[in-house]
């Protein structure tokens, strides 16, 4: 009989102990999604300024132009892909650095004008040394164009469905932080489709590769230093009262 008692008050104190851990669990790590979003201190958004870099990258067929910035540095990074335009000069082309490299499994030559940090404009996905050129999509013809909606409809969808904002550069002007066509105006990058606005830009950049690095590199810290917009603080709220857990 003791033994029973005993074997009993054994399975009880298991049972205890597990739905303990169980009910524990649940609340706290089984299901994090559930949660409300975690305020995000001033210490942390200092340390994610800090630890993150900002790249910009601009192409079109044969060409790619990358920006880079952190912690106040930044790197320029030209590529022509099988030649350089024939506008340039010989003394701006031997600043062009050549290497044969694999691009869509065929070796060609790429051409590289480096300025600034390097080590920013590295990527991990350029390791192997091997490109794949892809060809812009045609957003007119994947996208359509957006549907005007209510403020209560749009309110009602909030309320009971999952959303997604995607928003643009323009979400922080408010904060005189530029637009995307601001930014490519001031770098002289208005049309890439046109080979005359690219040209022009590398014979700019050849010549004073500080002036379009400023630029950049005010647009970063201005996006970094500026209050929130009203817009952003909305998207916050929104957030909230979604218990969104992982929010950019």
């Amino acid at each position: 009989m003791k033994k029973t008692l005993g074997f009993l008050t054994i399975i009880l104190i298991i049972a205890v102990v597990t739905s303990y851990k169980v009910g524990h669990c649940s609340q706290n790590s089984l299901s994090p999604l559930f949660q409300p979003p975690q305020k995000i201190t001033p210490l942390v958004v200092e340390k994610l300024v800090n630890d993150s870099s900002i790249p910009f990258i601009w192409s079109r067929e044969g060409l790619s132009i990358t920006f880079a910035y952190k912690n106040g540095n930044s790197g320029l990074r030209i590529r022509f892909f099988n030649s350089l335009p024939e506008i340039l000069t010989p003394e701006e082309k031997e600043k062009f650095k050549v290497k044969t490299q694999k691009i869509n499994n065929q070796l060609s030559k790429v051409f590289t004008f480096q300025h600034g940090d390097k080590n920013l404009l590295q990527s991990p996905l350029e390791s192997s040394g091997d490109y794949h050129l892809a060809t812009p999509l045609d957003l007119q013809k994947y996208n359509p164009l957006p549907e005007r909606i209510s403020t209560n409809r749009l309110a009602e969808i909030i309320r009971k469905k999952k959303v997604v904002f995607y928003t643009g550069a323009g979400i922080s002007a408010d904060s005189n932080v530029f637009t995307m066509q601001e930014l490519q105006t001031a770098l002289c990058l208005d049309d890439l489709r046109d080979k005359k606005t690219d040209t022009l830009f590398t014979k700019f950049a050849l010549q004073n590769p500080e002036e379009p690095l400023n630029t950049f590199s005010r647009f970063c810290t201005s996006m970094q230093n500026s209050p929130p917009t009203p817009a952003h603080l909305a998207l916050e709220k929104i957030a909230e009262f979604k218990r969104t857990q992982h929010f950019n």
